[in-house]
C-alpha cells in the first residue's frame, strides 16, 4: 500500500473519537492502496466543494475532469444531490476508480465517456462483479464468492479452498468459518475452526496439509514447499525446527532489546510482546502477530481518517503497508521504546489519542514503512484479562508538522 502521504492539502485533521478510541474517522475494510502500484493519486476531497476550492496542489485537467464526474456520477445514481454526498475518490487507474462513500468504499468503472459504480458499502465486492470488469488484482486484491466467504484473488484462478476445508471437515460450506491469510498461488495459510490450516494446490485442487492450534509436522510441510515465511516452524523428532531465520540486522538501526536477560525476554511481559512484533514484521512471518492483534485493530492514518479489521484482515493487509515483498528491505525497520527518537506530532503525549478505557501499556516507534519513507506509532495496551495486545497503529509521515488551519 501506498500510504505515503502527501500532505499538499491544508485540511482539518480528522481524528475524531470512535468508540472512545483513536482520534479518526473510521470506514469498515475500505479498498487499500498498493506500494509500487502505477495507481494514481487523486488528492481526497469528501465533497464537490472541497474538490473545487481545493487548495492543494492542482491535478490535470483529465484527472480533476474524471475526478468530478465519478462524484457526480455516484451521486446520481444514489439519487442524491452533489452537497449532500459524501465521496472521497482515492484512486484512478485508466478506466478504472476507488474511494470511500460515506461508511463504506465504492468501486467505479468508466465506460465511454461516463462512469458508474460496480459495487459501493462496507463489505468486500462479489467476486462476479469484479471478474466481469476486470479489475486490477493490485486495485481489489479480495473479493467474495457465491457463499459470502472471502477469497484471494490470484492471476486467471480463485481459490476453491472452501469447497477443499468443507470437505475436510464434513461441514456444510455455508456452516464453516475460515479465511485466507497468506497466499502465493500454490500455498495457503488460513484460520479455521478454532484454529489454522495449511493447504497445498495438488494436481489443480487443493489438499488439507495441516489444521489444528500446534505446529505442522515438518514432513509435510517439506514436501510441499511451504514458504518459509509462511511456515516458519514445525515439528521433527519432537523438536521445533525453523524454517528460517530473521535476515541479518545491521547494529547500527534501531532495535528493541529482545537479549536474554531483559524484560524482552520474559514471557508474556509488555516487553516481551513488542520483540514478538518486531521479530515478525522484519522476518515477514506476519501469521505469528495473530496471537497478539486485539480484536477489532485499528489503523489510523496521520491527518487522514482511520480504519478498523479483523485480525485476519489486518493481516492480509499488512504487507501493503510496507516492503514486504522486499527481503533485502523489509528487515531495515527500525523500532524504538526510547522516547527521545519519537515524532513530536501534535505536541500532545503521544498516549493522548484514545479515551479512558484503553490502558495503553507502551508505545513503540518505528521507521522504515510504506516505501520506506513513513512512520508508525504501534500502541500496545493491557485489555481487562491482565493480556498485552497490540491494538492500534498511526502511520504516516509523522515527522512532518501538523499544518496551521486555514483562515
Amino acid at each position: 500500500m501506498n500510504i505515503t502521504l502527501k500532505l499538499l492539502l491544508f485540511t482539518t485533521i480528522l481524528f475524531l473519537a470512535a468508540c472512545s478510541t483513536l482520534e479518526v474517522g473510521i470506514e469498515e475494510n475500505p479498498e487499500p492502496e498498493f506500494p509500487g502500484s502505477p495507481n494514481q493519486e487523486v488528492p481526497a476531497s469528501p465533497t464537490l466543494a472541497e474538490i473545487v476550492e481545493s487548495t492543494a496542489e492542482p491535478t490535470s485537467t483529465v484527472e480533476q475532469s474524471d475526478e468530478l464526474l465519478i462524484v457526480k456520477a455516484i451521486a446520481d445514481q444514489l439519487g442524491q444531490p452533489i452537497d449532500q454526498v459524501n465521496i472521497n475518490v482515492t484512486n484512478i487507474a485508466g478506466i478504472y476508480a476507488y474511494g470511500s462513500l460515506d461508511n463504506g468504499y465504492f468501486l467505479a468503472i468508466k465506460q465511454g465517456d461516463s462512469w458508474q459504480y460496480v459495487h459501493a458499502g462496507q463489505t468486500n465486492p462479489y467476486c462476479r462483479d469484479v471478474e466481469a470488469y476486470d479489475f486490477p488484482l493490485k486495485m481489489v486484491p479480495e473479493c467474495m464468492d457465491e457463499n459470502d466467504q472471502v477469497v484471494v484473488r490470484m492471476d486467471g484462478y480463485i481459490p476453491d479452498i472452501g469447497e477443499a476445508l468443507a470437505e475436510y471437515f464434513g461441514i456444510p460450506l455455508d456452516e464453516l468459518d475460515y479465511s485466507v491469510v497468506q497466499e502465493d498461488g500454490s500455498h495457503i495459510l488460513g484460520t479455521v475452526l478454532e484454529g489454522y490450516y495449511l493447504a497445498a494446490n495438488v494436481n489443480g485442487g487443493w489438499r488439507i496439509i495441516y489444521d489444528g492450534q500446534g505446529t505442522p509436522n515438518c514432513a509435510a510441510v517439506d514436501q510441499h514447499n511451504f514458504p518459509g515465511y509462511m511456515v516458519p516452524e514445525c515439528i521433527e523428532a519432537n523438536q521445533v525446527v525453523s524454517r528460517t531465520s530473521s535476515p541479518d540486522v545491521t547494529s547500527d538501526l534501531q532495535s528493541l532489546d529482545c537479549e536474554a536477560g531483559s524484560p524482552g525476554a520474559v514471557p508474556g511481559s509488555v516487553e516481551a510482546v513488542a520483540c514478538n512484533i518486531q521479530d515478525a514484521l522484519r522476518s515477514r512471518n506476519t501469521a505469528a502477530l495473530l496471537g497478539v492483534l486485539e480484536e477489532p485493530f485499528l489503523i489510523g492514518y496521520w491527518l487522514s481518517e482511520g480504519v478498523f479489521y479483523s485480525p485476519e484482515d489486518f493481516i492480509q493487509h499488512l504487507p501493503y503497508l510496507y516492503n514486504y515483498n522486499d527481503p533485502d528491505y523489509t528487515p531495515r525497520l527500525t523500532f524504538t521504546m526510547d522516547r527521545s527518537q519519537f515524532p513530536e506530532l501534535d505536541g500532545r503525549p503521544v498516549e493522548d489519542r484514545f479515551g479512558p478505557d484503553i490502558d495503553v501499556a507502551a508505545v513503540i516507534y518505528s521507521e522504515g514503512w510504506g516505501e520506506g519513507d513513513s512512520e508508525s506509532l504501534l500502541y500496545l495496551i493491557q485489555n481487562s484479562a491482565g493480556e498485552y495486545k497490540w491494538y492500534s497503529m498511526l502511520i504516516g509521515d509523522l515527522d512532518v508538522p501538523m499544518p496551521a488551519p486555514v483562515p
